[in-house]
């Protein structure tokens, strides 16, 4: 067991060093995903298309194979297309629903798989 220091909530928790999949027990802010890939925290708007649309939401959290965003609007169901334009790291790349959550009356906190 090691302390680990959550960088989305700052509390401090005891995680297994074995594990590929870190998540921060107070907040569940996933810093190792089921890949191994380290999630980065963001909070910034960036754009996607959807069906021709440009639309806005805000990036919460990425790694090299997936983001977390959060997505005032409608539902989007599992394996929506996506095509990202996130300016602040360069990235133009599609992408597709995994997971959805909704968080308010018409948002939602979705996790995204970055295509090749």
């Amino acid at each position: 067991m090691e302390i680990r220091i959550c960088p989305e909530c700052n509390k401090a928790f005891y995680a297994l060093k074995e594990t590929d999949t870190l998540v921060c027990h107070y907040c569940g802010f996933v810093i190792f995903d089921q890949r191994g890939k380290q999630r980065l925290v963001a909070n910034f708007d960036f754009n996607f298309t959807l069906h021709g649309h440009k639309v806005r939401a805000k990036l919460k959290d990425y790694s090299e194979t997936g983001a977390r965003i959060v997505y005032k609007g409608r539902l989007l169901t599992e394996d929506t297309v996506l095509n990202l334009v996130i300016d602040e790291l360069g990235i133009e790349a599609t992408a597709k629903t995994m997971w959805s959550k909704r968080i308010a009356k018409d948002t939602y906190s979705y996790g995204l798989e970055l295509l090749k």
